[in-house]
């Protein structure tokens, strides 16, 4: 009996602070400048992916999960501690939304886990507060997650004659 080969889950951990990759500036004649800062985060990115996976790239739908710890501002802690009004939640921030953290790791993913950051056709972000300040990023290859759910529901049933 063929068992399928187990779908291909891909996590590891960058520390640091996330940087957004916003929009390029143009400064004349063809040159594109991005943020200084971006730079060491996608190095980090695309180091952490390597040391986790040594595979072939993955080439089919992809799901990606992103899970970034910010520190919280110095604003929100008082004599006592945490204040009772700091939000729950970093919505206030001021540097970087979801999409712009997604799009920086997706590029950094780039040619070391996928062929192209359009096989990600799925993606789930949540930033919160946490220290140490990391992304925790999950990759699921979802072709084959789709083969081994489909694959044991194709297979034919004994069936049961009553006489």
């Amino acid at each position: 009996m063929n068992t399928p080969a187990p779908a291909t889950v891909i996590r590891f951990t960058v520390l640091g602070t996330a940087r957004p990759q916003g929009n390029k500036r143009h400064v004349g004649r063809g040159v594109m400048l991005e943020l200084p800062s971006l730079k060491p985060w996608r190095q980090a990115v695309s180091y952490c992916a390597r040391e986790a996976y040594r595979g072939d790239l993955l080439d089919g739908p992809i799901a990606l999960r992103l899970r970034i710890f910010v520190p919280r501002p110095r604003s929100h802690f008082g004599k006592r501690g945490l204040k009772p009004g700091a939000p729950v939640l970093p919505h206030r921030r001021a540097q970087g939304d979801t999409s712009k953290m997604l799009r920086g790791i997706e590029d950094a993913l780039t040619g070391i886990v996928w062929t192209d950051d359009k096989r990600v056709v799925s993606t789930d972000v949540v930033i919160v507060y946490g220290e140490p300040a990391r992304a925790e990023i999950e990759i699921r290859d979802l072709e084959q997650a789709l083969v081994a759910l489909i694959e044991p529901a194709a297979r034919p049933q004994k069936s049961l004659a009553f006489a």
